[in-house]
C-alpha cells in the first residue's frame, strides 16, 4: 500500500505563508527550505488550522558563498553555477566533495544533522552524483553516523521534543 508524502520542497524553494493551510490540509509535516542557522531547533512554524495549532518543521539546506553568489549545497545549484562559468566536471566534483565534507565537519561538531539535497541526476558528466557517493562513504568512515530519511528525522525530533 503506497504511503503519502508528508514532507515537501518547493520548486525554486519558493513559497509564502498562504500555502500553510493547504499543507496542513494534506498532512505535510515539514518543508525543506533555506532557513539559515537554525539547526538546533529548526524553524517551527505553527498556524491555526481549523481552530487547532498545526506545526511544520523547516529543514535547512546549507549553502556556501562563491564569489558573490550564494550556492545551496544541492546538485542543481552547482550545475547552474558550474556550467555558466565553464568549470570542468572533475573540478566541480572535487569542489562539491570539499564543500560537503566541510559542511559535514561543521554539522558533526555542532551535533546537528548533515543534509544532502540532491535530485539524483547525472548532470555535468555525473560530477555531483559521484561527489555525493564519495561524501557518503567518507562521512560513514570518518564519523559515527546514522542515516535517516526526512520522515525518520521528523519523528525523532518530535519524540526528543516531547521528552
Amino acid at each position: 500500500m503506497p504511503q503519502s508524502a508528508h514532507h515537501i520542497r518547493f520548486p525554486l524553494l519558493a513559497y509564502n505563508v498562504k500555502v500553510f493551510p493547504v499543507l496542513a490540509e494534506f498532512g505535510i509535516k515539514s518543508i525543506t527550505s533555506v532557513v539559515e542557522d537554525d539547526y538546533e531547533n529548526f524553524d517551527r512554524i505553527t498556524i491555526d488550522y481549523k481552530g487547532k495549532p498545526y506545526t511544520f518543521l523547516q529543514f535547512p539546506i546549507a549553502y556556501e558563498h562563491e564569489n558573490k553568489a550564494k550556492i545551496l549545497l544541492m546538485d542543481y545549484n552547482f550545475y547552474v553555477y558550474d556550467t555558466s562559468n565553464h568549470i570542468d566536471p572533475e573540478i566541480s566534483k572535487e569542489e562539491m566533495v570539499k564543500l560537503y565534507m566541510d559542511e559535514a565537519e561543521r554539522a558533526f561538531k555542532d551535533r546537528r544533522p548533515f543534509f544532502i539535497s540532491h535530485h539524483f541526476s547525472n548532470w555535468n558528466n555525473s560530477a555531483y552524483w559521484d561527489a555525493m557517493k564519495e561524501v557518503i562513504i567518507e562521512v560513514k568512515k570518518k564519523y559515527k553516523t546514522e542515516f535517516f530519511t526526512v520522515s525518520q528525522l521528523y519523528d525523532l525530533l518530535n519524540r526528543e521534543r516531547q521528552k
